[in-house]
């Protein structure tokens, strides 16, 4: 067993021994907390940009110097000069935040300057900054799910980029270990092990779970199901199906700019299969 996967492992274990609780906030105002833990399930629940960046901004109405409301504002705005804004503010203001917070928001403000450098074209710097958000997400994210075992949003991050880091299985891996410790399964947990069976070619595991996850929202009309079913066939290489669910998931939040991008994907598959 490699020692990546070792730690991974006793990580989870930790967790799933560790009393569950949420990281504080430090924002004084309840509203903004409302929003802020709304905000989390709309995007990555729901994967419902649109309404997530309405709920981000809602909480940052309401105390404008709640940091981690702040960086979450920046990663989803699409307007580079506000970006650049978000960067100075929380830059200057951080300290007032706890120590958890800093950790978190640390990695919201090289993913920011890391989509800066992306739309500003640079090659060079883009690598740079997708790099360090990685590595310093890897460690921040992962002090955090010790200590916070109920922030499944933060751990979630943290899978992700253990897949980015060193590829599906051993994101598989250390996702099952983690579902052990859930008395009932997260959404997007779901949804993320459907697509990291998929990109092990396991399309059978991976559509039975995305309709697990298509039924947890029952008549809940969000873009989700269909951006993970998406996904899926533009994996399987059934280019029908997956622009079928894409463009569902588009009808439902055009803003969406994951989707906008696997849509992107699948017009290039097409292209190169003529």
């Amino acid at each position: 067993m490699s020692k990546v996967l070792l730690l991974f492992i006793t990580l989870f274990t930790f967790l799933i021994q560790a009393k569950a609780q949420l990281l504080p906030l430090s924002t004084p105002s309840d509203s903004a907390k409302h929003y802020y833990y709304l905000g989390w399930k709309q995007i990555m629940d729901y994967a419902d940009y649109t309404r997530a960046e309405q709920s981000y901004r809602k909480a940052i109405a309401f105390d404008p110097e709640f940091i981690l409301g702040q960086s979450l504002v920046g990663r989803i705005s699409p307007d580079i000069k506000e970006r650049y804004e978000i960067l100075e503010k929380i830059n200057s203001k951080k300290h007032l935040a706890t120590e958890d917070e800093q950790l978190v928001a640390d990695v919201s403000v090289m993913l920011i300057e890391f989509l800066n450098a992306r739309e500003e074209m640079d090659s060079v710097k883009t690598a740079e900054k997708i790099g360090i958000a990685l590595q310093t997400g890897l460690q921040n994210f992962g002090l955090i799910g010790q200590k916070y075992p109920d922030e499944v949003y933060f751990i979630s991050e943290y899978f992700e980029i253990v897949n980015y880091l060193y590829g599906p299985q051993k994101a598989l891996d250390t996702l099952k270990s983690y579902n052990l410790s859930l008395k009932k399964p997260a959404p997007f947990l779901i949804g993320y092990e459907s697509t990291l069976e998929a990109a092990l070619g396991n399309y059978d595991n991976a559509l039975e779970l995305a309709y697990k996850l298509k039924k947890c929202f029952k008549d809940k009309k969000v873009p989700k199901p269909y951006v993970i079913l998406g996904e899926i066939y533009l994996q399987k290489g059934d280019l029908e199906s997956a622009y079928k669910y894409i463009n569902k998931a588009l009808e439902l939040d055009p803003a969406n700019r994951a989707v906008q991008r696997l849509k992107k994907r699948a017009e290039v598959v097409q292209k190169s299969n003529f």
